[in-house]
């Protein structure tokens, strides 16, 4: 990326298990975003994968008159992102969807949701309906790289 050789933030979303040592950031490691750029360049909010994230702050040779970064931080709970849907026997991330006479709705999310969603995945969810019903389904958020319309 263009901004390695300037002031930039590696994000760790997630520890290495790889090589000697505890799990955590070490020189196995792999960073999942790169972060460089003015406030017009502001990313989205950052998630973690799991109960860890590490940011690591370079600073290049060269004087500017930046002035560095501000950000919050919050620890919150996992459960908030679980699919409501009765996940499918010997699949990483398939889900059933039935419509009951208590629970005619619910939710469901990606993986890793409201982290990014792993490469190279196949996810389905299928949705059952009683006989006189029709499904509807509201999309709040969607962020898809770009090329995965079909």
């Amino acid at each position: 990326m263009h901004c390695s050789r300037g002031d930039y933030i590696k994000v760790y979303s997630e520890g290495s298990t790889s090589g000697p040592g505890p799990p955590g950031v070490n020189e196995y490691s792999s960073w999942s975003q790169l972060l460089c750029g003015s406030r017009m360049e502001t990313p989205p909010p950052i998630y973690s994968h799991g109960p860890m994230l590490t940011l690591e702050f370079h600073t290049g040779a060269k004087e500017t008159n930046a002035t560095g970064f501000v950000g919050t931080y919050k620890f919150i709970d996992r459960r908030l992102f679980e699919t409501d849907g009765v996940p499918v026997p010997d699949t990483w991330c398939d889900y059933s969807f039935s419509s009951a006479p208590t629970r005619g709705h619910g939710r469901l999310y990606s993986p890793r949701y409201p982290s990014t969603y792993p490469s190279n995945v196949r996810c389905t969810y299928h949705f059952h309906a009683r006989q006189n019903e029709r499904i509807k389904l509201l999309f709040q958020e969607s962020f898809l790289q770009k090329g995965d319309e079909r």
